[in-house]
């Protein structure tokens, strides 16, 4: 594999957009990583992400197909993501943050995508922020806990005030 300069890339980015619209089932499709950032290094691979037509599972078979495809037109290794099967929001993110649009047969699909996953992430990051400053890190199993019966997770004790029914 080879350096691609700034030029070289436009072309590129072309060649894929020229293969991916050939398949009527892509409805948009993003290049992203190093090589849309620009802080691609020698042998630096391709990275695409498509989302196909159909929401159901799309095969790995197709994804290696048009992966094989995209290498031996551009004789360099290609990544295909398929959005369509992303489970973490923070990949999405990124690629929608960072990337570049390639095609887009269905704007309306693509509006909604993006803000599905954005709204996603945003709400992965509050949670994961809030997890990681608010929450005690919880006592080692191996040793007894030595801060007050008020703080959780050590020994928490609940009273039972037996002399009340429900």
């Amino acid at each position: 594999m080879y350096l691609f300069d700034g030029e070289t890339v436009k072309n590129v980015q072309l060649s894929i957009t020229d293969v991916l619209r050939k398949d009527k089932t892509i409805e948009f499709a993003y290049l992203f990583g190093s090589r849309a950032t620009g802080g691609a290094a020698e042998g630096s691979d391709w990275d695409v992400a498509v989302f196909y037509r159909n929401d159901r599972k799309v095969s790995r078979w197709r994804r290696f197909y048009l992966e094989a495809k995209l290498s031996r037109m551009l004789g360099a290794e290609v990544q295909v993501t398929v959005l369509n099967d992303l489970g973490s929001p923070l990949f999405p993110f990124e690629i929608i943050s960072k990337g570049i649009l390639l095609i887009d047969r269905n704007p309306e699909r693509r509006l909604v995508f993006e803000t599905r996953e954005i709204a996603a992430y945003h709400d992965w990051q509050y949670f994961q922020n809030r997890r990681v400053t608010s929450s005690p890190s919880p006592p080692s199993l191996n040793t007894r806990c030595t801060r007050p019966v008020t703080h959780t997770p050590c020994q928490r004790r609940v009273r039972v005030d037996k002399t009340k029914r429900l």
